[in-house]
């Protein structure tokens, strides 16, 4: 089995690793906001990325559409880098 070469984003040089094949790694925080009854979900290595749901599955869906916004407005070219979802729960 290959593993594929992963980077996480936002640390240093990340966007230099991605020039040179790894695969992006987004880690993504969710948490449940009792006042607001609802999932949040925010990321400290992509800017922008914060979410929003009533539910888990949704906030999945909603995270989905917001990397796939938000990573290629983080390379002046737009180009969209293949990417994985790390979701942590808090």
């Amino acid at each position: 089995m290959v593993r594929k070469k992963t980077y996480t984003v936002g640390k240093l040089f990340w966007t230099l690793f991605v020039s040179w094949g790894y695969t992006v790694k987004v880690p993504v925080s969710i948490m449940w906001d009792g006042s607001a009854q609802c999932f949040v979900a925010t990321s400290q290595g992509l800017r922008g990325l914060v979410c929003e749901a009533d539910s888990v599955e949704q906030i999945k869906k909603d995270i989905a559409v917001a990397v796939d916004l938000l990573l290629p407005r983080q390379f002046a070219t737009g180009f969209k880098p293949p990417y994985v979802i790390e979701l942590q729960f808090l």
